[in-house]
């Protein structure tokens, strides 16, 4: 507590009365950096739908629609096709690979987000706390105005009264940051949130499956085995669980840079 009164005087030390900039400036290096880290919110809510897993999805839908439905995963090779099913199949090896990649990819991009989001909320945290320091310097900054004021000659009352006038409105700002800062928070927790259901599922459901589903489809073709059985229930429901789960995240995506974009409005 020492130190934050010791840190909150030292702050008030820079308001100087006389000086009007240093009072419409003051608190300016936090204020510029929350409004550096919002910008880079906006950017990431933004740019949040560029890459997404639908693609995948689509695709891994398609492939598992290939698979005969009446027979629930059992492959039939007749002998009349039996070269034409394991062209077909080793094409459907070669497509899940490709899908599997993808899904990777995209699960390792998730992963960086993840991080981002939670540097952000370190860096909103540290730009509140500064803010909060400045506004209380600045309180102590107006009391301090107004203690002075009946012990300074007449002329120089108009100028006090002008100085606590502008400190105000200096608190005022600083508070809408804080707002700010204090808002996007559990934004960003929330986003991170999201972002790690959807790599759970994606891992879960694709990143674990496609590996067993695509190494049972390779011993099939090596055998060449009448029949194939693949348990491919899980990526089944994992495509439309993840689909959901996306849904889901975008559908908040939108709701948050709308939000964020009102606030920002709001304090321009």
């Amino acid at each position: 507590m020492e130190e934050n009164y010791a840190e909150i005087e030292a702050l008030t030390s820079k308001i100087y009365v006389f000086d009007t900039r240093s009072i419409i400036e003051f608190g300016k290096e936090p204020a510029q950096h929350l409004a550096e880290e919002t910008e880079k919110v906006v950017q990431m809510l933004s740019n949040a739908n560029e890459s997404n897993p639908d693609d995948f999805l689509e695709r891994l839908e398609k492939v598992m629609g290939e698979i005969n439905k009446k027979e629930e995963s059992k492959f039939f090779w007749w002998k009349k096709s039996r070269e034409d099913e394991t062209k077909k199949y080793e094409r459907i090896g070669r497509e899940i690979e490709e899908i599997y990649i993808g899904f990777r990819q995209y699960e390792e991009k998730q992963r960086r987000l993840q991080r981002s989001y939670q540097l952000l909320i370190l860096s909103n945290q540290r730009a509140q706390k500064e803010l909060k320091k400045y506004i209380l310097a600045a309180k102590k900054g107006c009391e301090e105005i107004l203690a002075a004021v009946n012990t300074v000659p007449k002329e120089d009352q108009a100028t006090l009264y002008n100085a606590q006038n502008l400190l105000n409105r200096r608190i005022q700002d600083l508070q809408i940051g804080e707002n700010l800062a204090l808002q996007t928070i559990p934004m960003l927790e929330m986003m991170g949130y999201n972002s790690k259901n959807l790599v759970a599922s994606i891992h879960s459901a694709f990143v674990v499956t496609l590996p067993v589903f695509k190494e049972e489809l390779r011993r099939a073709i090596q055998q060449k085995r009448s029949r194939l059985e693949v348990d491919s229930g899980v990526i089944v429901n994992g495509i439309e669980k993840t689909r959901h789960i996306r849904e889901t995240m975008q559908e908040n995506q939108k709701k948050n840079l709308q939000k964020l974009e009102d606030i920002c409005r709001k304090n321009q």
